[in-house]
Order: C-alpha cells, then structure tokens, then sequence
C-alpha cells in the first residue's frame, strides 16, 4: 500500500492508523496459530525465563501512535547513514537498451 504524504515527506495519521489495523488483524490470526504461539513462548524463556511475552505482545498494537512513528523513523532515517551505490553493466554484458527482445542478461 502506498501511504499518502502530507507534505515533505511526513506520513499522515490516517497511515499510521491503517497499518497499525493491519497489524492488528495479523496479530489476531497469529493468536490462533498455536506453532506462533509456541515460538512465542520458547523465545520469552529464553530472554525472560517466563512467559510475559505473550501478554505483552497483547498491548503492542496500543503503542503504535503517529508520534512513535515518527521517533523511530528519525533514528532509522538518518541522512548520515546514507549509503550510494553505483552500479555499472559488466563490460560485453547485454543491456536493456541492447537487447532486441526485452531480456536482459547480466
């Protein structure tokens, strides 16, 4: 699903809230997937040695909010960890404006 901008870039409540029913209607249908929740409960062993993930993961859908979307994408997209990738067509290799049927190979 495309989101809708509001302008510069800056997702809209109204995207936020879509996905955040997305995840909900997942999570309904992982809650009843009884491997899901077995691996659920293995992995909170592991890191709690109890099983409060389970219950926890019942009020995550709660925190997703326009404003925590906006936090973690300000950390994940941070201009200073850009990365540019140039990448050119090894020499004899066929290009897209080459090749006389559409196929390219590389």
């Amino acid at each position: 699903m495309a989101a809708r901008r509001t302008g510069a870039g800056q997702l809209a409540a109204d995207d936020v809230e879509q996905q955040r029913q997305q995840f909900i209607r997942a999570e309904q249908g992982r809650n009843n997937d009884l491997t899901t929740q077995q691996r659920r409960l293995i992995l909170s062993d592991r890191h709690y040695c109890d099983p409060r993930y389970l219950s926890d993961v019942a009020n995550l859908a709660q925190v997703v909010t326009l404003e925590c979307v906006r936090a973690m994408a300000a950390k994940l997209l941070n201009p200073a960890n850009r990365v540019l990738l140039l990448s050119l067509p090894r020499e004899g290799a066929e290009t897209a404006d080459s090749a006389t049927d559409g196929d390219v190979t590389l």
